[in-house]
This record gives structure tokens, sequence and C-alpha cells, in this order.
């Protein structure tokens, strides 16, 4: 038995005036392939769009795939944070402290550790 259909947000970063990403387009469309409402929040250099945009969508669910943001890479791990510090979004990927992992083995052979959050949860 699968999940029920949901409204997913597929949240990416966006820069101004650039395609959307194949990746997201991909996504987007394999979640509308499996009965689900997919919607895309491309986010750029503005933290408050972040929580607005989720905030506005009215999901049940965001697929976070945004590796960077205000043109910096760096700052993924901050927008996998501002979920957590929301509290009430539902999401999909690593939380702040992983994604942080992650970007130092760059130079290490070591895994990232699965996460509680990694997992889909009651919701």
């Amino acid at each position: 038995m699968g999940l029920p259909p949901l409204k997913v947000a597929v949240l990416h970063y966006q820069p101004n005036n650039e395609p959307v990403d194949p990746v997201v387009t991909h996504i987007s469309e394999s979640l509308k392939a499996l009965g689900h409402d997919a919607v895309s929040i491309g986010v750029h250099d503005r933290v408050f769009d972040i929580l607005t945009a989720i905030e506005q969508a009215k999901s049940d669910l965001v697929f976070n795939v945004c590796e960077t943001f205000a043109d910096d890479y760096r700052m993924e791990v901050n927008v996998a944070a501002l979920m957590e510090m929301a509290g009430k979004v539902h999401r999909v990927g690593h939380g702040g402290l992983a994604v942080g992992a992650g970007q130092n083995l760059d130079q290490a052979a070591s895994p990232v550790p699965r996460g509680e959050d990694t997992q889909l949860r009651d919701f």
C-alpha cells in the first residue's frame, strides 16, 4: 500500500534569469507520474522567501534539492537548518548537521551517517 497523493514542494536553487535545472523538472515529473501534486519552489538569495514560499505552497512535504543559496554552495547547510528550525516543515533530505558534515567530506572517504530526518515519518 502506497502513500495517499501528497502535495510535494520541490525546493531548489534558482538563480535569476536562468532556466530551471533539468533535475528539478525530472523530480517534479516523477512525483506527478506517481500521482502526487508537485510544485516547484525556486529560491535565490532571500532567506525570507524560503519559508514564505513553503508556507504559501501549503504542501504536505518538501523535497529539498537546494544545493546552493545566494551563489554560494556552502549555504546549502543553512537552507536545511532553516527548515529544521521552522519545526513543522516535513521534508525529505538531510538536516543541517548531516549536510555540513557531507560538505566537509570532500577530502575524506567516510560516508555521511543516515539521520532520522532522511526517512519519511508520519505527517
